[in-house]
């Protein structure tokens, strides 16, 4: 029984490709065509016999990634060739397309259409430059950083809610996870992996057997060897907000004697090897949050109306968006100044 299935299973396929090949042989030309696992889209290559000189010319693909920052949404849009001819490497970056609007999706959390509108706005950059061919085999992803990890869990659902549904009608490929906030630790990772490709300092970790050649070619002309190139670099991400700092340890007993290692460590697999990295995410410390975090430290700073020594006397900055709340900030004199300014009218009255 189990021989008989297999060869009408055998039948059913040769049929299959029979049908493929006349279709193809009657267009003349190369075409591509996805297959989707539960974790993987994986691209195949079908030419007809009349099109085999096709083979040797790059063919493109494209890929848009959103990053959804605190002060901004950004998209990357990449386009690769990928060459299937002998000893080429397969796929290679060419182009990369970049635009950003403001404010970011956390701004946006009283309002979550609003959130769509602004990723609707990346999307359709992205229209005009992939052509309308690839757009269904083209994969889209957004990851929201520290904007939305700072909102309350509901606001940030709402968000992306919103935002997964406008992106679902964009007309690319979407995965059922394509849209999603993106956790400290991955980001800290991401990093530091993303740092040490591009700086060349992976060889410590590549198997002596493979290579990292998917690297633009362009590139080895201008790279200068370096004693430290068999070390990797540590990474330190300031955000707008949070910051991550991820490195390789070379003493894990003293990098972990204080701290729970089970909190501030990451092991992932590299080209074949373990590497186990110390990396964490500190929210609320980046860039923006923390001056917001240090003004709303003030005593005379009350809600949304803050005070600041920091800015020139007599500014202000009003309805400033950041967190999902409208913020004004006024000069202030603190105490120290107003101590200098004392001294310094009592000096002019002597």
């Amino acid at each position: 029984m189990n021989f008989l299935c297999q060869l009408l299973l055998l039948i059913v396929s040769l049929i299959v490709i029979s049908i493929v090949n006349e279709v193809l042989s009657s267009e003349h030309r190369a075409h591509d065509y996805w297959l989707r696992t539960d974790d993987i889209v994986e691209v195949r290559h079908c030419l007809s016999p009349a099109s085999l000189n096709e083979e040797k010319q790059r063919c493109r693909l494209y890929t848009v990634v959103i990053d959804a920052g605190s002060t901004g949404t950004r998209m990357h849009l990449f386009e690769f060739s990928y060459d299937l001819s002998k000893n080429a490497v397969p796929f290679r970056v060419e182009k990369e397309t970049f635009k950003e609007v403001k404010p970011g999706l956390s701004a946006f959390a009283l309002k979550p259409e609003g959130a769509a509108d602004s990723v609707s706005e990346l999307i359709t950059a992205a229209k005009a430059t992939v052509p309308r061919a690839h757009w269904q085999h083209t994969p889209i992803t957004l990851r929201a950083t520290a904007g939305l990890r700072l909102l309350p869990s509901k606001q940030a659902d709402s968000v992306l809610n919103s935002v997964r549904e406008r992106m679902t009608k964009s007309g690319f490929l979407l995965d059922a996870g394509g849209v999603d906030i993106m956790s400290g630790t991955d980001e800290g990772v991401f990093s530091w992996f993303t740092l040490n490709v591009l700086t060349d300092r992976m060889q410590h970790i590549i198997r002596p057997n493979q290579s990292i050649s998917y690297l633009d070619d362009r590139r080895e002309g201008s790279r200068a060897a370096s004693k430290s190139s068999h070390l990797a670099a540590a990474a330190l991400d300031l955000g707008g907000g949070s910051t991550q700092i991820t490195f390789e340890p070379s003493d894990r007993t003293k990098v972990f004697a204080e701290v729970d290692e089970s909190e501030f460590s990451h092991r992932l697999n590299i080209f074949g090897s373990r590497v186990e990295l110390y990396t964490h995410s500190y929210l609320g410390n980046g860039l923006v949050s923390a001056r917001l975090g240090i003004t709303q430290g003030t005593s005379d700073s009350k809600g949304p109306y803050l005070m600041s020594n920091c800015l020139p006397a007599g500014a202000s900055i009003n309805d400033w968006n950041y967190a999902g709340k409208l913020w004004n900030i006024t000069y202030v004199v603190d105490s120290i100044e107003k101590i200098e300014q004392q001294f310094t009218l009592s000096s002019i009255l002597l």
